[in-house]
């Protein structure tokens, strides 16, 4: 990533994510009427990417988790952590 992040950096055009973009635009680097596009482009992107990555490694994700596809462990939820919880 940090070797796609440094290469992107010669480019004027390269933004690899929508915050980023959103935060130029804030700047005055990038207009305005080019956020949506941009900002569709990279979500689509990621989706694609996750697809790709989904179809390449897919037999190995489902091997290595006995095909639930869960997170499990105390940090495995982006909610609040309920008191019973608390240790």
């Amino acid at each position: 990533m940090l070797g796609r992040v440094s290469w992107s950096l010669h480019f004027d055009w390269a933004r690899l994510n929508p915050a980023v973009s959103f935060s130029l635009c804030l700047l005055g680097r990038l207009q305005w009427k080019k956020l949506p596009c941009y900002m569709l482009s990279q979500t689509l992107g990621g989706f694609v990417g996750a697809a790709i990555v989904c179809g390449v490694h897919g037999d190995g994700i489902h091997a290595a988790d006995n095909a639930t596809l869960s997170v499990t462990g105390h940090l495995s939820r982006a909610l609040p952590h309920s008191p019973d919880r608390l240790h």
